[in-house]
């Protein structure tokens, strides 16, 4: 992933309408590596299967670049939710994944190439990302954004390195670890979309507090669980935690660089290879801790590890949390003593409304002029109440609005707002 993202930044823009194809046929050559050693026809040695492996790896991933890209193009030109439509996708893939894993021998990887060659179907209809921006440079709300997510998942994906190891040493095989992933995986999904049914996800600090005391409380019962359908339940609810954060990264990235206008694939495939990185990380941990002298003191210590760096990431993400609502308590624009009036405000949406920075803003996120005369009062630090009584409607039409304005904008808060306002801010500065 990060060779990918760095590929990103220096890859000749004439050539980008061919990295689909590319990677679909890369995805395609490796199943077919591997179902020619199945049959016999090369041999089942080192390189083959590291050929494949290779082939298969870098192909998967770089499709998974290139239809986020799509995705986040998608849902901004069509209303789509993108929480709905990342969850929905991965879903779909889990349940391609456990009948390939269900198959055996020369029908499992009938499966995988009959998956590889259904890609070209994205591919045939013109799905190919039109956007190619490969600026590097972040707001100071957008690197902090960045740095949450990144800080979020580094944590988990180690832990679930650590966990996924401690389940392949000490598991009875009740089921296959590939098949408990897999499991985590679509029910992560599941309840991924069932939150994007309300229109908003929780912001990033917020997400990581939800799944911190679930993967706290599994690490702390995983050294006293001697039954092993115990054992696989814990390790499946880490799991679920881990690739809910994980999804929910992707999601916040892609909408990150969006916002940006900077490139989905470099950042993701950054964020991706950290992730991946850290897995590793985890389970070189894991192996290295377990041993057959005392299991129970290595678990032990194991979660011990494990729970400090969870606590440290909580930490720090609720230090930046903080920080945020200072900064934006602090500053001018946000402050009610500052605060346009509602003549102000309705004038800045009537006779010129479309040279305003607040009001261009509102026009390309889509929102109504009553939205706008909200959004514009929202950012100006102005209760509900204040609103309510300025705009002469009552309290619940202005929650309802809110909640719109945040749908269209895809924050779940107002200090997300305004982050994203002032991204926006400045970019027209810079420009």
């Amino acid at each position: 992933m990060l060779v990918l993202a760095a590929l990103r930044k220096f890859a000749d823009k004439r050539r980008y309408q061919f990295e689909m194809p590319l990677a679909i046929a890369a995805v395609f050559t490796g199943n077919m590596l591997m179902l020619l050693v199945n049959v016999g026809e090369l041999r089942a040695d080192a390189p083959y299967a590291l050929a494949a492996a290779a082939l298969i790896g870098s192909g998967l991933a770089s499709l998974e670049l290139m239809l986020m890209t799509k995705a986040t193009e998608i849902s901004h030109d069509k209303g789509i939710h993108l929480t709905q439509a990342v969850s929905a996708a991965f879903f779909t893939g889990t349940i391609i994944s456990v009948a390939i894993f269900l198959a055996t021998g020369t029908l499992e990887i009938a499966f995988a190439l009959s998956a590889a060659s259904l890609l070209w179907i994205p591919y045939a209809k013109g799905v190919v990302p039109k956007g190619y921006a490969s600026d590097l440079t972040f707001s100071r709300a957008g690197m902090r954004g960045f740095a949450k997510a990144i800080l979020c998942i580094a944590a988990l994906s180690f832990v679930f390195g650590v966990v996924s190891q401690v389940a392949a040493i000490t598991g009875e095989d009740l089921v296959p670890i590939e098949l408990q992933g897999v499991a985590g995986l679509g029910t992560a999904s599941l309840l991924l979309f069932a939150l994007g049914r309300k229109r908003s996800v929780p912001s990033m600090g917020a997400f990581y507090g939800m799944l911190f005391p679930i993967v706290a409380a599994a690490l702390v019962l995983l050294p006293f669980i001697t039954v092993p359908a115990a054992n696989m339940a814990v390790t499946i609810l880490v799991f679920i935690a881990y690739y809910m954060a994980s999804l929910n990264v992707r999601i916040v990235i892609c909408e990150l660089a969006h916002q940006e206008r900077a490139s989905v694939k470099l950042h993701l495939g950054l964020a991706l290879g950290i992730t991946s990185f850290l897995i590793l990380l985890g389970v070189a941990f894991g192996s290295s801790m377990l041993n057959d002298s005392n299991p129970a003191l290595d678990l032990s210590a194991v979660s011990l590890v494990s729970l400090f760096i969870l606590a440290m990431a909580s930490f720090l993400l609720s230090r930046m949390d903080l920080q945020d609502e200072d900064r934006a308590a602090m500053s001018p624009s946000t402050t009610p003593a500052t605060a346009k009036s509602a003549s102000a405000v309705k004038n800045e949406e009537g006779t010129s409304r479309f040279n305003t920075p607040a009001a261009t803003f509102a026009r390309n996120q889509g929102l109504t002029t009553r939205e706008t005369e909200v959004f514009v009062l929202l950012i100006h630090g102005r209760t509900r109440e204040y609103i309510a009584t300025e705009l002469g409607i009552s309290a619940n039409t202005v929650k309802g609005h809110i909640r719109n304005v945040y749908q269209k904008c895809n924050v779940s808060s107002k200090q997300d707002l305004l982050d994203l306002y002032e991204i926006y801010l400045s970019k027209q500065t810079q420009q």
